[in-house]
């Protein structure tokens, strides 16, 4: 791995949590009368579909 992939790595990691925190504070806003378990369902699945879409942009955009 070379320097450039790990920076490319950690502000990925970085940018997905800023989105889960902000799923988080909006999912709370949104639907603060829901069951926990139905949030946390829900915020795990988004966070879930956002790195599978993230991780094979980055995979195809970094070997073509």
């Amino acid at each position: 791995m070379t320097s450039s992939n790990e920076v490319d790595l950690n502000k990925l990691w970085l940018s997905l949590m800023n989105s889960a925190i902000f799923m988080v504070i909006l999912i709370d806003l949104l639907f603060f009368k829901w069951n926990i378990y139905v949030k946390l369902g829900f915020i795990l699945y988004l966070f879930s579909a956002n790195t599978r879409n993230k991780f094979v942009f980055h995979y195809k955009k970094s070997c073509p």
